[in-house]
């Protein structure tokens, strides 16, 4: 009884809008993440990595011929230390910022359409406007954000599984019914901290 009561007050100094943004923050940042995740890994297997197993650092610095200066040049020391780890391992954690500069700086082109990039950049603007900015969102304007983020994540996965020649279809469904059921989820007191520490 005691813990509800803290909770009921917790969020009580908290507005609907404030709600909103928290399931707004977590659609870009933890869907977001997803979808580039999965992108970048099915692009990286369409160059020469040895079937995506190759570090993105030795990818650079063995196939693209970048010099160390170049590196640290292009990426801060904790993106140098993320780029050294097996692309497929759980240490390869970068965010929605890092998996889109990879991706723009080491796809030509001819691999990347610019169709894909303007998507890529556009969920990257994203996630750099709702960790960046002051937003208020009412229901209306959470649901059309949401509707935006969620064909974006549909354009962006499709347009990689043309390139890479996969079907990710299934992947696509659990992206829409994750941000589906974020959209429309009410807040359980089990569930409540996480959110408000994400309003934080």
């Amino acid at each position: 009884m005691a813990s509800t009561l803290r909770m009921s007050s917790l969020l009580s100094k908290y507005s609907n809008k404030d709600v909103n943004f928290g399931k707004y923050f977590k659609g870009v940042t933890k869907f977001g993440k997803q979808v580039m995740a999965q992108t970048f890994a099915m692009l990286y297997k369409t160059i020469d990595t040895a079937n995506g197993t190759m570090t993105v650092y030795d990818y650079c610095t063995q196939k693209l011929g970048w010099s160390n200066a170049k590196i640290k040049n292009t990426f801060n020391l904790s993106e140098r230390e993320m780029i050294r780890n097996d692309p497929n391992s759980h240490e390869f954690d970068c965010d929605v910022t890092l998996f889109c500069k990879i991706i723009m700086l080491i796809l030509d082109d001819s691999t990347l359409p610019d169709i894909q990039r303007k998507e890529i950049r556009d969920l990257k603007n994203l996630r750099n406007t709702v960790c960046h900015e002051d937003i208020e969102l009412d229901e209306v304007e959470l649901n059309n954000r949401m509707n935006i983020l969620r064909d974006l994540c549909r354009n962006i996965l499709t347009g990689a599984a043309s390139i890479a020649g996969e079907d990710v279809s299934d992947f696509i469904k659990e992206i829409e019914d994750g941000l589906k059921d974020l959209l429309v989820s009410q807040l359980d007191p089990k569930d409540i901290q996480a959110y408000l520490n994400e309003v934080e």
